[in-house]
């Protein structure tokens, strides 16, 4: 995904790919149970790298494209510590404002948008349900 020039991204295959791996392993060869923990942490750390990459890479790209002074970073995600100051170093050198919520306000966007939603709802607003992910640009 790094040298694909927009700003798309998308883990699933990524995931199917460790998934894969995963069933390939052994399960009963002894000398692969006493390494098994050290080989799990070595995956998701693997997988963490490979996604931070590409998350970090894309949104500094469309920074420096779209000539953004700050760079914002919140849901579930920014509670990923590697990912805030990987985020954080790159704004630094862009010379742009970091932004990330404390870690007890990086709540699931799911869970902050049906909140958002019920309370429109008890106020009587309706919403058109709109997806547009380019942000009117």
């Amino acid at each position: 995904m790094l040298d694909q020039k927009n700003y798309d991204f998308s883990f699933s295959g990524l995931k199917t790919a460790v998934l894969y791996y995963l069933r390939g392993l052994p399960s009963t060869n002894n000398e692969f149970i006493t390494k098994r923990d050290s080989l799990f942490a070595d995956i998701a750390a693997s997988f963490q790298t490979a996604a931070i990459d590409v998350l970090v890479t894309k949104t500094m790209r469309a920074a420096r494209e779209f000539g953004a002074k700050s760079v914002m970073l919140s849901g579930g995600v920014a509670a990923n510590k590697v990912l805030r100051k990987e985020l954080k170093a790159q704004s630094y050198k862009l010379k742009a404002n970091f932004f990330v919520p404390d870690f007890k306000y990086n709540l699931d966007n799911a869970a902050m948008i049906a909140v958002a939603g019920y309370i429109a709802h008890l106020r009587g607003k309706k919403y058109p349900l709109l997806a547009k992910g380019d942000l009117g640009i």
